[in-house]
C-alpha cells in the first residue's frame, strides 16, 4: 500500500500510510518531546544522597561517559534520569528515605 503525502510516518494505527489518526499521533508525540527528562528542585539538589544521584545522571561526567566512545548516548542519560525520578516519587509518595538501587 502506498503512503498518503503529509502522513506521520509513526503513526502506531497505519504505519504511515495515512489514517484519520495520524494528527492525534503526530501531536501526542510532540506532547513527549516537551516532556523534561528530569524534574528536580532546589531542595533535592541540597539532599546529599539525591544530589549524587541526580548528577551522576545529568552532571558533566555522566555526560561525558554517555557520549563517550563506550556510552549509551542519549538513552543512557534518559535510563539515568528515568532512575531518579523513580526515586524522587517513591520519597513523595512514602516521606521517607528511599534509597537509590545500584547500578551495574
Amino acid at each position: 500500500m502506498s503512503r498518503l503525502k503529509g502522513a506521520y510516518l509513526n503513526c502506531t494505527w497505519c504505519n504511515g500510510r495515512g489514517c484519520l489518526m495520524c494528527d492525534a499521533e503526530r501531536e501526542k508525540a510532540k506532547n513527549v518531546r516537551r516532556q523534561p527528562i528530569l524534574s528536580v528542585t532546589h531542595e533535592e539538589m541540597q539532599d546529599p544522597s539525591l544530589g549524587l544521584l541526580i548528577l551522576d545522571a545529568i552532571g558533566r561526567k555522566a555526560i561525558e561517559r554517555a557520549f563517550g566512545p563506550d556510552g549509551g548516548g542519549i538513552d543512557e542519560v534518559e535510563g539515568n534520569c528515568n532512575v531518579v525520578s523513580l526515586v524522587q516519587a517513591m520519597r513523595r509518595a512514602t516521606g521517607t528515605e528511599v534509597s537509590p538501587p545500584e547500578q551495574a
